[in-house]
């Protein structure tokens, strides 16, 4: 069989397992031929079977669920490395690449293990205790864009992003729930920007000025973290601005509202429209200049940003409230306290295009219904008109922010970021337990499963 599918070299031991899923004739424990190879060979089909065999699991199990499984990791912990050296030419985004050799033993260790085996060999029956898990850099998104009439296809006329440099998931959130703003915004094909914007933007405040360093004198590590408001000449330097901010800022967890619904499908679409030199700094792993050509759009969108975690509020919020359409407006007036403010910053001009019976029924505080219309509206708006003055420019970055504040908002409301407290008993991966839906959660609970692998990537910790 080795030479039929071309495997040259591979380890094998008898092994006994237990098995507890879908196929009846399966038994529950029996002694198994448990077969390594390196992956430079090809994968076994999982429907084989032979004369001494009848069928084959774990054909396409990945590195990380192996490793997972053989170092029974049962949710976010810290692990030592040893015998890490330095990768070059480096394979992610990150600052630094390491490499080391999962196979030596010990190699690859939980820490609470390392420090027991540690004070067993003293013969110290006092453990230290392990370090707090540490801070991640949270980043909230938000896009707007108009519809090209001739070619039936969005366009990205605005991003803003809120930073947060003290994301404890642990920890629910503090009274400041950001530290730092950022937008990039550009004219859709056909407009123009106002001729007095660059003398207006400095007296509406601080926060609309352009950060300290900007296309003309270059940017720095430091500038990353500075707040302002770039304007770009098209779309594509947009895109691009917008990566060297994300590249520069190396968030560890993106939120946002219908991000896999809507918005993120609609930022690879047009990073991939008008060919953005590495597009793939979005993630934190490197990618080949095809890569999004060679696989579907289904699976392409699930893997297009390893190395940072998702979080959607309208999936979060599916899982933990019932609610009519889980729009952001409908959203924010159901789960915001009231003494916040709950209501979209819709631009005057935006709201000018409502049905008169939506006008009417937000301008009386109508219910769920109105909610949900306003909504709609803005989601159908043509947002053109926010290029037609200054002001209207400013209400753009206003309409922007304002929604990235409202999704994290929502996002602390509802406890999301706390959802590690049950990684041991939901699902082991982290970034799967921010996109659960209800039944996932409630099925997954009550198996107890624990074979599935979970992949996290901050500052000084690997879960």
């Amino acid at each position: 069989m080795t030479g039929r599918w071309k495997i040259g070299k591979f380890k094998c031991k008898p092994t006994v397992k237990k098995y507890a899923f879908e196929f009846a004739d399966v038994p529950s424990e029996a002694e198994y031929l448990e077969v390594r190879y390196s992956v430079a060979f090809p994968a076994l089909p999982t429907n084989l079977s032979g004369e001494t065999f009848s069928r084959v699991f774990g054909a396409n199990t990945s590195f990380l669920e192996n490793l997972i499984l053989d170092l029974r990791l049962r949710g976010p912990c810290w692990l030592e490395l040893t015998g890490a050296v330095p990768l070059q030419p480096q394979i992610s985004w990150c600052k630094v690449d390491y490499d080391f050799s999962y196979q030596k033993p010990n190699s690859i260790m939980k820490l609470s293990d390392a420090i027991r085996a540690r004070t067993a060999v003293a013969d110290d029956t006092r453990l230290p205790s392990l370090p707090p898990p540490p801070p991640l850099r949270l980043v909230a998104l938000d896009i707007k864009s108009v519809v090209r009439r001739e070619t039936n296809s969005s366009e990205i006329i605005a991003v803003g992003l809120l930073i947060d440099n003290h994301c404890y998931l642990d920890q629910p959130a503090g009274s400041k729930t950001f530290q730092s703003h950022y937008l990039v915004l550009s004219p859709p094909k056909g407009s123009v920007l106002p001729y007095d914007l660059s003398k207006k933007l400095p007296s509406w405040g601080a926060q609309y000025q352009p950060p300290k360093s900007t296309a003309a004198t270059g940017e720095t590590t430091n500038s990353a973290f500075s707040g302002g408001v770039d304007i770009e000449p098209n779309e594509r330097a947009l895109l691009g601005r917008l990566l060297t901010r994300i590249h520069r800022l190396d968030p560890d967890l993106i939120v946002g509202h219908d991000l896999w619904g809507y918005q993120l499908d609609l930022l690879l679409h047009r990073l991939n429209a008008h060919k953005v030199p590495h597009w793939h700094r979005i993630s934190r792993l490197r990618r080949s200049a095809g890569y999004s050509m060679i696989f579907s759009r289904g699976w392409f969108m699930r893997n297009a940003m390893p190395g940072r975690l998702i979080c959607d509020s309208r999936v979060s919020a599916k899982e933990l409230i019932r609610s009519r359409t889980y729009n952001l407006s409908e959203l924010a007036h159901q789960v915001l306290p009231s003494n916040q403010q709950q209501k979209r910053q819709i631009p005057p001009c935006v709201r000018a295009q409502f049905s008169q019976s939506i006008v009417a029924s937000d301008g009386g505080g109508g219910g769920e219904e109105s909610l949900s219309g306003i909504d709609l509206e803005v989601d159908s708006a043509d947002l053109r008109c926010l290029f037609d003055s200054s002001a209207h420019i400013k209400d753009l970055i206003d309409f922007c922010l304002s929604d990235a504040l409202l999704v994290l908002r929502l996002v602390h409301q509802l406890q999301v970021p706390l959802t590690p407290h049950h990684h041991h008993t939901i699902h082991p991966l982290i970034s799967h337990n921010f996109s659960l839906r209800y039944f996932d959660s409630k099925n997954l609970t009550m198996c107890q499963n624990t074979d599935v692998p979970f992949s996290f990537h901050g500052n000084m910790l690997i879960v």
